[in-house]
């Protein structure tokens, strides 16, 4: 909605920042078939990425607005990004003053360690994963219980909130529809 508002026109979808439009905040393959992410159209990340690829030459489209102007940009990025997997472009990349990041599959970002210092990943006594609470309160904590009840553990109480009194339990049960 930011051009509807702002600009008081219809977006172009392409051209958009979150569609693509920005060659700073966009997904790029790598030679591996995987992916980083570059996250922040901040101009300081442009210039420091840039400077490193030796393409100084394309900060100022960086500054265009996004949309055709920064193609230049966006081509270039698919191709130097191309040239190395994702494992060296983090390695390269990560002490770089960037917003950037490599794109995980659901199993990969399960087993960072940051997932699993947030209790994200959770074990069951059988050792089978679930997925932990996300949200953590400092003064009310989340607890999961995997106990699961027995078949018909609950029969007697769901009756009896909606109208079933003892005799009536009794007779369920005695025609064995519970």
């Amino acid at each position: 909605m930011g051009a509807v508002f702002a600009d008081k026109r219809s977006p172009t979808i392409k051209d958009e920042r979150i569609w693509g439009g920005a060659a700073m905040y966009r997904i790029y393959e790598t030679s591996d078939l995987k992916h980083i992410v570059l996250g922040g159209s901040e101009m300081k990340f442009a210039i420091n990425l840039l400077s490193h690829l030796g393409r100084k030459d394309l900060i100022d489209l960086c500054r265009e607005p996004p949309g055709p102007k920064q193609l230049p940009v966006v081509d270039f990025f698919k191709q130097i990004f191309r040239e190395k997997t994702q494992a060296q472009w983090v390695e390269e990349l990560g002490s770089l003053d960037i917003c950037f990041a490599p794109v995980n599959d659901l199993r990969a970002a399960l087993n960072l360690p940051q997932t699993r210092h947030r209790e994200m990943v959770v074990l069951d006594s059988a050792q089978r994963e679930h997925l932990g609470i996300s949200i953590k309160f400092e003064n009310e904590p989340g607890s999961i219980r995997f106990e699961s009840p027995e078949l018909g553990e609950h029969t007697d109480i769901v009756l009896k909130t909606v109208g079933y009194n003892k005799e009536d339990l009794k007779g369920l049960r005695n025609s064995r529809s519970i």
